[in-house]
This record gives structure tokens, sequence and C-alpha cells, in this order.
């Protein structure tokens, strides 16, 4: 169990990204990523020289993203396939 915990932090961390987008349904909503180095201290370099927010931003800030967007997408969606089953007042 323990050599699948990075697997099961990393998918929930992209369920958890895929539910904000589909919560908020605003493309405005993708400015989240920039809160990514927000989540590791910002002081210090890390073992290797680099700062600590830097290997986070760069590997989950893609994979973030793009899970944003697609519950945005999904919130647009659905939003547009209710629209159409309503009737509309004339």
């Amino acid at each position: 169990m323990s050599e699948y915990i990075d697997y099961i932090f990393f998918t929930a961390i992209l369920l958890g990204a895929i539910f904000v987008g589909f919560s908020i349904g605003r493309w405005w909503a993708v400015v989240f990523v920039l809160l990514v180095p927000l989540a590791f201290p910002l002081y210090g370099p890390d073992s290797d020289g680099a700062p600590r927010w830097f290997y986070p931003t760069l590997f989950l800030g893609p994979p973030v993203l793009l899970s944003l967007m697609v519950g945005v997408g999904c919130r647009k969606l659905v939003a547009r396939r209710s629209d159409r089953k309503r009737p509309h007042a004339e």
C-alpha cells in the first residue's frame, strides 16, 4: 500500500482539480494553478539548489491546469445541455 501512496495522492489532486473546476464553472478558475507554488515553502533552496516550489510547479502545474479545464468544460457542457432540454417561454 505504501508504494502506491504517490499515485493515490496524485490522483486525488487531479480529481480535486476537476471537482473545483466543475463547481466554479468559470474559465478564470484556471488561474488557481498559480497557487501551486504557495502550497510549498517559498524559502531556501532544496537539496539540489532549486527553489522548493520549482518541481511541484513543473510536475503538478500542467496536469492540474488540464484537470481544471476539464472540470470547467464539463460544467459548461452540462449547462448547455440543460438549456436545450428546458422549453423556452414565448
